[in-house]
């Protein structure tokens, strides 16, 4: 089995290659139709491989209980075949938001990674199928020895097809990139098989200072993606968050592998769960409805678990199953966030909040049912509405409220119980704390959108001053033509409140002269007061410009308000003042 390994694996990457040149020297190019076949084929020989069993190192301890005869060995075998995960998602990923960054990663990181592979191949595949199972047939094997040919051939060819050792100077910050990858595809079992347990007195539950800093982490990190990501486009944007997305349903897998799936008490029909699965599909598909639905009923329910896990208080901060908890609960949180943040989806209305209610009610009917079907086949829970794991948390009332109102019935030999008036006010509870959500996000918005108000301001005002210090080089102190001592003009005016897409004025024009009375007559909305306060300098100017005798309002602010008279137009200020 080894040399059939190592045959495919060769001949994979000197196929790619050799058919790479006999093109060229056909004048043919890999096209890019011709890159996403070949990575739609590299995904499918992974997920086979990855989902077809478990991973022999997955059950290290601090190095020990290893399929390895040595620590070392151990050590190289961990390393690398989470180095070759995140070249396999990286090189899969290409075609699709293929950009010059993201070439020089490929051409260079997913090539070395893979000519690495090719050599540690004995090592990387024992790792996975364990000692015996390389010793015999086994079908993951030759399965990761197409892999590691994929990737080389694949990176190879994006090596030659793409100036060779040629790279931009401001493509060279991708390879800080790198860093993201490892951390977005790590498995959850890494730290405890290189490291065993850390700090036992550590709690991380209730509320303690560990579990306070992981919660913290759930805000902080986000926060940092926001920043480094903001000012990208938005397929780029797209594309990272992807890579994120699907690096840690990789690491959620590990304990979801299809032979699990087999085992209909093991579904993965939690709500966190169901988080991994959605938010990838939303980023691969626009699915606005089912966005949504994560967007409203999963931040909630991720952040409820976070605060109150279900784990023992026994349990270590870095033993895999606690990392995996995080991993799921962190993307369930933020993605939806950061997805509409970062503007991949636009923010929701109240018909996408109506939606999202629906979906959940939908949701929760069948976790209901199920619960109760699965039930008579093993010990099932799905979104903790079939015990009393959150009554217990709430006090005595809650239990009582679970205990006391039970609903028995058999249907053939199986026994469907459920909990009517506890699991009835579970469902509304959550409805109504979804409905805050929906305020909080709100209130976000609204203090998002000052804010971006506010830095804009001052961004124009920095530009309007440079501009106006280089004028005065240029020009006298006396900014007002002679021509124009007294008049009011409005060129190409246009005024465009915050985020909007509309326009409250556009392109106006006007020119009032000394002497001249004139008044705006329109109906309310048509932009007379957006006006006023743009000549008076309340509002700030979209485009186009409006002088007062000769000063520019935007950039001689005192000098132009020194020849305005301005009474305001709120009733309250003046309530004695009649037209009489």
């Amino acid at each position: 089995m080894k040399i059939a390994q190592i045959l495919c694996m060769v001949l994979v990457t000197v196929g790619i290659v050799a058919t790479y040149y006999i093109l060229k020297y056909k004048n043919i190019k890999f096209n890019t139709l011709t890159y996403k076949i070949a990575s739609l084929v590299l995904g499918t020989i992974f997920l086979f491989r990855f989902m077809l069993g478990d991973d022999a190192i997955q059950d290290v301890f601090k190095l020990t209980n290893s399929p390895f005869s040595s620590a070392s060995a151990t050590v190289v075998s961990l390393i690398f075949n989470w180095i070759l995960l995140s070249a396999v998602l990286a090189v899969i990923l290409y075609p699709f938001f293929k950009s010059s960054r993201y070439t020089a990663v490929v051409k260079y990181y997913c090539l070395i990674v893979g000519l690495i592979s090719m050599g540690l191949v004995t090592n990387l595949t024992i790792g996975i199928v364990g000692t015996s199972a390389y010793a015999g047939f086994n079908i993951r094997t030759l399965l990761l020895g197409l892999e590691i040919g994929l990737v080389t051939g694949y990176s190879a060819v994006v090596f030659l097809d793409n100036d060779y050792f040629k790279v931009a100077k401001k493509d060279l910050w991708a390879f800080a990139y790198i860093i993201g990858m490892l951390l977005a595809t790590m498995p959850g079992y890494m730290l405890q098989a290189l490291f065993g347990y850390a700090n036992y007195t550590a709690e991380i539950k209730s509320l303690k200072q560990a579990h306070r800093i992981i919660l913290y982490m759930s805000l902080v990190i986000p926060v940092i993606m926001y920043i480094i990501l903001h000012k990208k486009d938005s397929e780029t944007v797209r594309g990272i968050l992807l890579y994120v997305a699907l690096g840690t349903l990789i690491s959620f897998s590990v304990g979801h592998r299809f032979e699990s799936f087999t085992h209909i008490t093991s579904w993965p029909i939690h709500l966190c769960n169901t988080a991994m699965y959605i938010v990838p599909l939303c980023l691969i598909f626009k699915w606005d409805k089912l966005f949504y639905f994560t967007y409203f009923i999963n931040v909630l329910g991720a952040f409820l678990a976070m605060a109150m896990p279900n784990y023992s208080a026994e349990s270590n901060i870095i033993c895999e199953r606690v990392v995996t908890f995080y991993i799921k609960r962190y993307i369930a949180f933020f993605m939806p966030l950061l997805m509409v943040a970062l503007k991949v989806y636009a923010r929701p209305k109240i018909k996408q909040f109506k939606y999202s209610m629906i979906g959940f009610g939908i949701y929760f009917a069948l976790v209901l049912v199920l619960n109760a079907w699965f039930s008579n086949y093993g010990e099932v829970d799905f979104f903790f509405i079939n015990s009393d794991f959150i009554a217990d948390k709430l006090g005595t009332w809650a239990e009582n409220l679970f205990n006391n109102h039970i609903w028995t019935f058999n249907i053939k030999n199986l026994t469907f119980t459920f909990y009517p008036l506890y699991q009835l006010c579970f469902f509304l509870t959550y409805v109504a704390l979804g409905f805050g959500m929906w305020f909080l996000y709100e209130q976000f918005y609204d203090f998002a959108d000052t804010l971006k108000t506010i830095i804009e301001r001052n961004r124009k005002i920095n530009i309007d001053r440079l501009a106006l210090e280089i004028a005065k080089i240029e020009r006298s102190k006396t900014q007002m033509k002679e021509d124009s001592k007294v008049k009011l003009e409005l060129i190409n005016f246009s005024k465009r409140y915050g985020t909007s897409k509309n326009f409250a004025v556009k392109d106006a024009n006007l020119e009032v002269n000394g002497g001249e009375i004139f008044g705006f007559l329109g109906h309310n909305g048509a932009g007379k007061s957006t006006i006023i306060k743009s000549i008076v300098g309340i509002q700030p100017i979209t485009s186009g410009s409006i002088k007062v005798c000769g000063y520019d309002v935007d950039k001689e602010p005192v000098m132009s308000k020194l020849n305005i008279g301005f009474v305001p137009d709120h009733y309250a200020l003046y309530e004695k003042l009649t037209g009489r």
